[in-house]
């Protein structure tokens, strides 16, 4: 991994990591970011090198060439948004690579990353996407389909539709009034409101099933079974940083429901998902009731 001296305090200054496999693109992109602010850019060809910096707390920014591994990538993004891994779902990720066809640009809208530049691309455009990414903190939205920033042009109306505000650490940290402390606790108020909306979500799920649903949303049941689970402990993750603590027994109840049905393998049917519908309902309405100091 190579690595470029950071002059300002780590805290307080931008830093980026750039997974990028062409030589000469990665020196560009490298001098782009400095160009729009980043006082330390680390850069690497190891896919896993990427994911590792995703789990720290170093970096403001990663990018990522898709040119070799798009979907995992976009996976691992996607994953992040909805806070089921270890990554910061609320990461600022840009991805690179040649213009994706079919399955392709699915991948990458559905993976809630910030930005997809189309290679080539000059190193004028590269600092205007930045510099726009910097300026202007899109609120995160969580809906039925997607997790991530809001790039929709027009506010739709939605039948689930949820928005979180999250601190512009890139702006504040370009214009030197980051303050760490109050940004934790900035973020860490904005996690508690995202991870209520995500319980919300399973719970909406749920009932569409068992209304008959629609299109896909079985599968999409099926599929995240266990996210249920995660989504509920990452809830309480977030509960006990807030100082929230008495809502640990509810907490604790939707983690037992939800891992017993994921240890006798049962899929969330209407019938035996009612119970874990009503509990998530529960949880959310209580959450947001949650008056902040």
């Amino acid at each position: 991994m190579e690595r470029t001296p950071n002059t300002d305090p780590m805290s307080v200054s931008l830093a980026a990591f750039v997974l990028e496999n062409h030589p000469s693109l990665r020196a560009a992109l490298v001098s782009g970011l400095r160009s729009s602010g980043f006082s330390r850019v680390d850069t690497t060809t190891d896919r896993t090198e990427a994911l590792r910096a995703m789990e720290t707390s170093l970096y403001d920014l990663v990018m990522f060439d898709t040119s070799k591994d798009l979907k995992s990538i976009a996976t691992t993004i996607r994953k992040a948004r909805q806070n089921l891994s270890d990554h910061d779902p609320f990461g600022f990720y840009l991805m690179t690579g040649p213009a994706p066809t079919g399955a392709g640009v699915e991948s990458i809208v559905s993976a809630g990353c910030d930005a997809f530049l189309v290679r080539p691309f000059s190193s004028d455009l590269m600092q205007k996407r930045l510099d726009r990414l910097i300026d202007n903190n899109r609120p995160f939205v969580v809906t039925t389909q997607y997790i991530g920033p809001d790039r929709r042009k027009a506010v739709r109306e939605e039948t689930f539709t949820r928005r979180v505000m999250v601190p512009n650490t890139l702006k504040a940290k370009k214009s030197g009034d980051f303050d760490p402390v109050a940004h934790r606790e900035a973020l860490d108020r904005a996690l508690l409101t995202f991870n209520t909306y995500l319980v919300e979500r399973q719970a909406y799920l749920i009932e569409l099933l068992e209304e008959g649903g629609a299109a896909g949303i079985e599968d999409e049941l099926t599929r995240s079974e266990s996210d249920i689970l995660t989504t509920v402990q990452k809830l309480a993750g977030s509960l006990e940083t807030a100082g929230q603590k008495r809502l640990q027994p509810l907490v604790t109840a939707i983690s037992e429901t939800a891992a017993q049905r994921i240890q006798r393998n049962e899929h969330l049917g209407a019938k035996s998902a009612r119970e874990l519908q009503k509990l998530c309902v529960n949880l959310a309405n209580f959450v947001s009731g949650i008056d902040y100091p």
